[in-house]
This record gives C-alpha cells, sequence and structure tokens, in this order.
C-alpha cells in the first residue's frame, strides 16, 4: 500500500488502499436511522441499511403432512438430534382408536350398537431447543366389545416438555377434540395443503377455512361415530382431516322397527374407522360397531406421533 501522508483533518486511507473488507466511512452507505444495522449484500453486493424485524415470524408449514420427517408407534423422549436450538418443528399426534361396541338386539326394534370414536388430533408448532427432551406417550387403541352395544374408550396421546422448558403437557385431552398449540401469537399465517386452507389465529386455537372433500361432512378432530337420540337424523359420513375415522354404528329408533345405519368415517391423514364389526385403520381409526346380533366390536387402532422439520 502506498505510504499516506498528509495533513488535512481528514486525511483517510482510500477504499482502493485498503481493499475490500476494509472500515467504509459511514458517508458511503448513508448514515441509515436509529435502530438500523448495516447489512451485507454478499460477495458481490454493496452493504446497506436494514430495519430490525421485531414482529411475529411467519409459521412454516409442512410441505406435506403426509410426509413427515420422522414416525414415532411407540413412547419415548424425542431428541433434536443435530437440530439448532431455533430451528422450528411441528408434532403431529393421534391418540388411539375407540373399540366398537357388541350388536345388541334390543326387543323387535333392531340391533343396537355404538362406533368407536376416532383418535383425537393434536399439534404442536414450537422450537427444537424447546421440544428437546420431551417425552411422549402414544395412545393405544382401546379392545372392541364383547358385552354390551356401548363402545370403549382409547388412550390419548401425551407429549410433555421438560420442567426446563415448563413442564407442560399437551394431548388432545379427548378422543373427539382437536387443538392447536404455538409458542407465540400468530396471525393471518395462512398455508394451503391441496384440500384446505389453515388460518393459524393465536395460540390457543386455530380456525380453518374448509376447502374439503364434497360428499359428506367434514371434520378435523377424531370422528364422532358414537351416535345419540339427540343426533339419530345424521347419519352422513364424516371426512377427518387430522383426527382417526369413527367406526360403523347402528342404532333403533323410538318410532317403529326402521334402524339407522352410520357409516364408517375416512381420514386424510390418520386412518379410518372400522366397517360392523371390523378393527380401524392405523393410526387411530376407531373400531366398527356389531350390525348383527351376537357381532363384537372391532378394535381401535394405536395412535402415533409424527415430526416435520421445517
Amino acid at each position: 500500500m502506498t505510504k499516506l501522508v498528509g495533513t488535512g483533518a481528514n486525511q483517510v486511507p482510500t477504499n482502493a488502499d485498503l481493499g475490500k473488507l476494509a472500515y467504509q466511512d459511514a458517508i458511503a452507505n448513508g448514515t441509515g436511522t436509529a435502530g438500523q444495522l448495516l447489512q451485507s449484500g454478499g460477495a458481490t453486493g454493496s452493504p446497506a441499511w436494514a430495519t430490525i424485524s421485531t414482529g411475529t415470524p411467519d409459521v412454516v408449514f409442512p410441505s406435506d403432512w403426509a410426509s413427515p420427517t420422522n414416525t414415532y408407534t411407540s413412547s419415548g423422549t424425542w431428541s433434536k438430534g443435530s437440530l439448532s436450538d431455533d430451528d422450528y418443528v411441528w408434532a403431529y399426534l393421534v391418540g388411539g382408536g375407540g373399540g366398537g361396541g357388541k350388536g345388541v338386539q334390543v326387543s323387535n326394534i333392531g340391533v343396537y350398537s355404538d362406533g368407536g370414536n376416532g383418535g383425537g388430533a393434536m399439534l404442536l408448532y414450537t422450537t427444537a431447543g424447546i421440544l428437546n427432551g420431551a417425552t411422549y406417550v402414544i395412545g393405544t387403541g382401546a379392545t372392541g366389545s364383547t358385552s354390551d352395544q356401548h363402545n370403549t374408550n382409547g388412550g390419548n396421546s401425551t407429549l410433555t416438555l421438560t420442567a426446563a422448558n415448563g413442564g407442560t403437557v399437551y394431548s388432545p385431552s379427548n378422543n373427539l377434540n382437536f387443538k392447536f398449540y404455538a409458542p407465540s401469537t400468530y396471525t393471518l399465517a395462512i398455508g394451503s395443503y391441496g384440500n384446505f386452507v389453515v388460518n393459524i389465529s393465536n395460540e390457543n386455537g386455530i380456525t380453518f377455512t374448509q376447502q374439503l372433500p364434497s360428499g359428506g361432512n367434514s371434520i378435523f378432530g377424531g370422528g364422532p361415530a358414537t351416535q345419540t337420540a339427540a343426533n339419530q337424523n345424521n347419519t352422513n359420513q364424516y371426512h377427518c382431516i387430522f383426527g382417526g375415522g369413527g367406526g360403523h354404528a347402528q342404532h333403533y329408533t323410538t318410532n317403529g322397527p326402521q334402524g339407522r345405519f352410520f357409516p364408517a368415517d375416512t381420514s386424510e391423514y390418520a386412518g379410518a374407522g372400522g366397517t360392523a364389526g371390523q378393527n380401524g385403520a392405523y393410526p387411530g381409526g376407531g373400531g366398527g360397531g356389531g350390525s348383527s346380533a351376537g357381532q363384537n366390536g372391532g378394535n381401535g387402532a394405536n395412535g402415533n406421533m409424527r415430526v416435520y422439520h421445517v
């Protein structure tokens, strides 16, 4: 470098003298505004002043819910592995499906049986550092009834954070529930997945703008195959999204010998409900109730946990 000699008050080396990585006088890039940082422009671009973002980051959705990074079928402890603490992940849990009821003849009216409820579903969106070391329990499917027309309950799937991360226990809480959890409040973050759109509204819930398959009712939790007198007229098949499908059920009516049949539910990302007397599909499908007197109910399928690195 050429020796610099000068007596001026502002005598400084030129950029050509110092090379690419040298400090540049702030005047070369302007002075920016209060709170900004000088951001690199990369190997060839010029640096520029940038405003620091203080808002909530956008939610990053999995590219395909049907293709998790890892699937867990038995209880254990989750490890972040090579992920950094700040990497975001989704945990998707499905509970065990309920068992179907035995087909029971009711007087001369008809055969009565409950279908097993589909396993409830839960989504948790958090960082790998928060999830690291969490213990998870995979809900087991219930055995179908061999004694009466009532269904049996499957086990819930749960995820518990370490004490250092708050010790919070997350669960769908019952077979027909669907819950979403996130560590912060998210607004107007939208992700599209073919046949439905997800709008995350806040940390305590999730709302969906439904664009779902036609030909029946669609719900996001486990399918409610157990029918009561209050909804005997609802014989539509349900199409579940994250929860397991409920199994076949049938009830008599109090107005005569006409029986009402409730077909097994389908599911987009979990297991379908079982047909009459058959087992529910994995994961989380409810067992089908018996369709004839003496037919035992089908078993519910076990749940699972799927984790997505996003």
